[in-house]
């Protein structure tokens, strides 16, 4: 939603160049252009990206393209300044993949911001949402994040709309890891 990319604005790097995964609507990575010197927003659906165009005219700070988030590599990789996957990976059938996927898409001492759901401990361990193949526990984030070769840098825990300390997570928590030099 716009209020996770309104979170990380101070977060992001000034004149950087970002990737957004999963982009949707081109909301976030609109407004991330404003601080940005290039947003790649990227949606692995036709209809999302066609849309995106549509709402944010594409132009030098600003490109939208479709791919797939888990074998996605942008000019070779090691490009950007930035990427963010915010509740993505729980879409997707192979996270990790996707996780090497953005790790490679980062410049050395480039910073990844991903934000996930966690696991209610009701259920027992089953996805409430039916569209998330998974989601995570604040310690399986965490491993996927390193399992990466990402070294996390802070996490916010976020609460109904709130973003705070990681241990006043409950429905979300969201990691800032940098790639090592």
């Amino acid at each position: 939603s716009g209020d996770r990319y309104d979170f990380l604005m101070p977060h992001l790097p000034e004149g950087g160049k970002i990737l957004d995964i999963a982009c949707g609507s081109g909301r976030g990575s609109s407004l991330m252009a404003g601080k940005a010197s290039l947003v790649v927003g990227c949606d692995y659906l036709e209809p999302y990206t066609a849309k995106a165009r549509e709402r944010f005219p594409e132009n030098a700070r600003l490109k939208f393209v479709t791919g797939d988030g888990q074998q996605f590599l942008w000019e070779g990789g090691e490009y950007f300044d930035a990427v963010v996957s915010l509740h993505t990976l729980e879409h997707v059938p192979d996270d990790r993949a996707m996780m090497r996927s953005l790790a490679a898409n980062l410049r050395p001492g480039g910073m990844l911001f991903m934000e996930v759901p966690l696991l209610a401990r009701r259920p027992m361990g089953v996805p409430i949402n039916p569209f998330h193949l998974r989601e995570y526990t604040i310690q399986e984030a965490r491993d996927l994040v390193l399992g990466a070769g990402l070294e996390i840098v802070r996490g916010f825990g976020c609460c109904r709309g709130f973003v705070g300390p990681l241990e006043a997570a409950r429905d979300a928590v969201q990691i800032q890891a940098m790639k090592r030099a």
